[in-house]
């Protein structure tokens, strides 16, 4: 029973007591609304009187007593009905000021209290008498007891409206936190007591999508959900925030479970603001049973809430709503993170207002100090001024790390600093911390006549906080100790956070130190970005480039791979006069079609789905300055007619806008394919191709230009050397002129990585041509078909049935390296007759062909001719054009080592991959079996042989194959992106990702 309620029932009985009545009713009345209280037993005949009071009336008298006004009506010798009220004639006399604070304070002219009093006999004469008496100088002494015992009841309705007030919640009018603790330790004593915790996930979704009024309308109406659910006895209390609590005496925790499910399940179908919304609840609930043994310093009501709040808490860690219930195997009461509205909060209003002043207070020192010994001292220093204690400080149990500080505490709270081993406890200071990183949480302990308190910093810091007072006014709470763990974690956070910062300014010094060493280097190192050339050709080169970077003209550079295209781009924008606005790159071979749009025009809010901000596209930021369409050859025809408008109007519409936007570039177009050529196959658009070919940059091969392989050499030396902090090696005239003989099919790059592999791994100090690793070719611009398998017979299957080598069907390369076929072997193709059944005869067609070894360099010229040849008649056939070839290479591979190697394990050594990878891919590989498959892949899967036996051991044969085969598809210029894609048998954002790291 609350407070106000037993109060009240005592008044009503000593009244009912006073007057002799078997029966006492009081109505409060105010401001329209009304509410009864009553005491005693009423019996058939008198609730009759109660009822209709009017048909016995007998007589009625007003009177003046003091400040009040009394009404008395007398109905019948039984029932006698007194109406009181407050006049407020008192106030006459007050000054303006206490009027004005009694009016905000009380407001009470508007309350009238109704009494009711029924009696089975006579009422005492002096009751019957007091209808006849005016005047209260004429009253008898238990006259005026009556008055005024009538008067103080009136009175105290007004402290229980103030005691409600102090005790609810002004929003939700839910009980406060304090009514809460009070109500459970007030149940605890007559049985067990259940707690559930609720708290709202999305509040703060709320708040920030309809605002502050309109989360005030929701909290309400969770209010109202709660209430509904309260039964008698039970008490609803908001905590603050959208944290909501339900306490009800139980007999286990399973009725609040049984509750708590109930009730999440009501919130979570109810909708919101008209439903605007739908919210989701997290649960903890905890059980205390009636009179369980509980720690002597510590309320049941402080250790049910902390127990609510741990549940809560682990519910809060999942990632959809949760129901956990607090068990003691699980949690511990003091090893819970600080709970900063959690364990500081008693029932005593001034003691929590204290607290939370302190919790502002100190976590705004930590908040804005970073030097942690200013911060520790200040710290200190705010504790002083509520607690009383001597001696405070940090104590490390590291040696390593010196983090100890020390400060004694004057009666005025004066501060002082000093030295740790200067305290004349500090042997009981360090077992104490011992002890409570020991157990990991706070230890109490009396040396003497004082008190010592040590908490553990955390954060992994091997210290403590510890305080130290007399014990007659250092007296360590429940709220106060919560209140010092909270601080020592959130110390040992700041604590952590300076030593972090201090080694982020040791390596930034390091750092700088390195970079300072390192900017000699680079000053060497910009020279690279120049063009390095000695020969006539590159030397036209640049003058044209020095002419065509003057004017505001569209550029088109073309050439091969690996001619440094890149070079030419920078020069042309630093000897522009935009070399000080952007130089924007965009790689059109590298973005996916879908994105493409978007990346070079921009978009609008909305534009599309997930569009939830403005983008400029890269035209917009390369504005005032030099915009480079890189690889422009693999720009999707749907983009082309848009990309035509904007060069030629040089303004365009971002997407989903409908506002044109001007702007002044330089384009300058780069490509390694023959745009000719392009436009011919209806590749490329020929009206863009003509606005892009105004000047044409051709930059040449390296076999074009063999004067500059010694300088490049020599370049390229002396910037390894400086990168990798080595010696610079020498070359000799014989080895450059080895060099000069090589074709050099990828050109500047290629050259590059040859000597930077010869730099780093040639013994001595002279670089010759071994060391190059270079394999030389007939035609540089075809691969090599090796003699090993120009000797090996290949094997066809034709109608299921397998031709020797003496009747097979001759297939042979004409100069070009295209396939030239027998007139028997064109029927076959004609016919479609040309199948292989690989899941089971791969093996036996492999054993018939392999009778020699063949060398790595072999093997990868070959695979690379046979890739190229399978490629050709995929895309000429109908019935294989949208096969996904890369998977079927790897489920043939994986078939034909399982052939060779029995267990997993082995596949997976075989292939140099984790054998979990091994086990999954094997078991897919099997259920590849096609109806037919194109004839080159029989010549392949040949190939495949020598890598699945172990006869050729290449590295990471799966990723090599998967490589060879994007680089061949990419040689043969599919239709699109996505179809090079689906050949490779991946995703199109993996395509490109691959495209990129070639």
């Amino acid at each position: 029973m609350k407070l106000s309620d037993s109060a009240r029932a005592q008044l009503l009985t000593s009244l009912r007591l006073m007057t002799q009545s078997v029966y006492v009713q009081i109505v409060d009345k105010i401001k329209g609304n009304q509410t009864r209280f009553q005491s005693g037993e009423l019996n058939s005949q008198l609730q009759l009187h109660l009822q209709a009071p009017s048909q016995e009336f007998i007589s009625a008298i007003e009177m003046r007593y003091g400040n009040f006004e009394f009404t008395f009506s007398a109905f019948s010798s039984s029932h006698f009905s007194i109406h009181l009220k407050d006049t407020g004639d008192l106030d006459a006399g007050r000054s303006d000021d206490d009027q004005r604070k009694r009016v905000i304070i009380h407001d009470e002219k508007q309350r009238i209290l109704a009494f009711d009093l029924l009696s089975d006999s006579a009422f005492p004469d002096w009751l019957t008498s007091l209808i006849q008496t005016e005047y209260s100088e004429s009253h008898s002494r238990p006259q005026r007891l009556f008055l005024n015992h009538c008067i103080s009841i009136f009175n105290s309705f007004k402290i229980f409206d103030q005691l409600r007030l102090l005790t609810v919640d002004s929003l939700t009018k839910l009980q406060s936190r304090s009514a809460l603790q009070s109500a459970i330790d007030e149940n605890v004593s007559i049985s067990g007591v259940i707690l559930c915790m609720f708290h709202c996930r999305d509040f703060q979704i709320v708040n920030r999508k309809f605002g502050q009024a309109k989360g005030d309308q929701v909290l309400n109406e969770i209010a109202g959900i709660i209430n509904q659910y309260t039964r008698a006895g039970d008490l609803a209390c908001r905590f603050g925030g959208a944290l909501f609590g339900i306490a009800s005496q139980a007999n286990s925790v399973d009725d609040g479970l049984k509750l708590a499910q109930k009730l999440q399940n009501e919130l979570h179908n109810r909708p919101y603001l008209k439903n605007a919304i739908r919210l989701s609840f997290n649960v903890g609930v905890a059980f205390v049973e009636k009179d369980e043994n509980l720690d002597e310093d510590s309320t049941a009501s402080s250790i049910l809430i902390n127990r609510a709040e741990q549940a809560l808490k682990a519910a809060q860690t999942s990632d959809k709503p949760s129901i956990v219930h607090w068990e003691a195997d699980k949690f511990k009461y003091d090893e819970q993170e600080f709970n900063y509205i959690g364990g500081i909060f008693t029932p005593d209003n001034v003691t929590n207002y204290r607290n939370m002043l302190l919790l502002w207070d100190i976590s705004s020192i930590i908040a804005d100090e970073y030097e942690f010994s200013r911060l520790l001292r200040n710290v200190v220093e705010r504790l002083a001024y509520t607690f009383e204690f001597q001696q405070a400080g940090i104590v490390s149990l590291d040696t390593d790390i010196n983090v100890e500080h020390a400060y004694t505490v004057t009666d005025l709270a004066d501060v002082s600093e000093i030295k740790f081993n200067d305290l004349d406890k500090k042997h009981a200071i360090k077992e104490a911390a011992e002890q409570a990183i020991d157990i990991g949480q706070h230890a109490e302990i009396q040396i003497d006549n004082q008190q010592l308190l040590v908490v553990p910093l955390g954060s992994e810091i091997n210290a403590c906080l510890f305080i130290m007072g007399q014990k007659t006014a250092f007296d360590l709470t429940h709220d106060s100790v919560m209140l010092f763990a909270g601080f020592a974690r959130q110390i040992g956070k700041a604590l952590k956070r300076s030593q972090l910062e201090d080694e982020l300014n040791r390596n930034l010094e390091a750092q700088n130190a390195q970079l300072e060493r390192e900017l000699q280097v680079l000053k060497t190192g910009l020279q690279s970005s120049a063009l390095v050339y000695r020969s006539k050709t590159m030397q036209a080169i640049v003058d044209k480039t020095q002419r065509a970077a003057q004017t505001d003209t569209t550029i088109l550079v073309t050439g091969e791979s690996g001619t440094g295209k890149e070079k030419l781009i920078h020069a042309i924008h630093n000897l522009s006069p935009r070399s000080k606005k952007p130089l924007i790159i965009v790689d059109c071979g590298s973005i996916p079609e879908t994105l493409i749009e978007s990346e070079l025009f921009g978009y609008v809010k909305g534009a599309f789905t997930g569009a939830q901000s403005q983008s400029i596209g890269k035209i917009q930021a390369a504005d005032g300055g030099i915009l480079v369409l890189d690889e422009i050859g693999e720009l999707p025809l749907s983009m082309q007619p848009k990309l035509l408008r904007f060069v030629q109007e040089k303004h365009f519409t971002p997407v989903g806008g409908n506002k044109s936007i001007d702007v002044d570039v330089k384009i300058v177009a780069v490509t390694n394919r023959d745009l000719a050529l392009e436009v011919q196959k209806g590749k490329f658009r020929q009206d863009l191709y003509y606005r892009l070919n105004v000047v044409t940059i051709h930059n040449p091969p390296l076999r074009e230009r063999l004067d500059d392989i010694a300088l490049l050499s020599q370049h390229f030396l002396t910037k390894f050397a400086n990168q990798f902090s080595t010696t610079r090696k020498l070359i000799s005239n014989d080895t450059i002129l080895q060099m000069q003989a090589y074709s050099w099919p990828g050109n500047i790059r290629e050259l590059e990585n040859k000597l930077m592999q010869a730099s780093l791994m040639c013994q001595g100090e002279e670089i010759v041509f071994s060391d190059l690793n270079i394999v030389k070719t007939n035609d540089p611009s075809l691969p090599k078909v090796s003699q090993t398998a120009q000797s090996h017979a290949t094997t066809i299957y034709l109608n299921g049935q397998q031709t020797g080598t003496e009747d097979a069907i001759d297939i042979s390369f004409d100069d070009s390296g295209a396939v030239s076929q027998s007139p028997e072997m064109a029927d076959h193709f004609e016919q479609g007759e040309v199948y292989e059944s690989l899941a089971t005869e791969s093996a036996n067609a492999a054993s018939t062909v392999l009778n020699g070894t063949i060398s790595e360099d072999d093997w990868h010229i070959d695979i690379h001719r046979v890739l190229g040849r399978l490629i050709d008649e995929v895309m000429r056939s109908s019935t294989f054009y949208e096969a996904d070839i890369g998977n079927w290479i790897e489920h043939q591979l994986f078939n034909q080592t399982a052939k060779h190697c029995s267990t997993n394990k082995a596949i997976a050594n075989r292939l140099q991959i984790p054998v979990s990878t091994a086990r999954r891919r094997a078991i897919k590989a099997q259920t590849f079996t096609p109806e037919a498959v194109p004839t080159t892949f029989q010549e392949l899967s040949s190939l495949l042989e020598f890598v699945a036996s172990g006869k050729v051991k290449i590295g990471n044969p799966l990723d090599t194959l998967k490589r060879s085969l994007l680089r061949t598809i990419l040689e043969k210029q599919p239709a699109s992106m996505t179809y090079a894609a689906n050949l490779l048998g991946v995703s199109e954002p993996t395509l490109y990702k691959l495209k990129r790291d070639l």
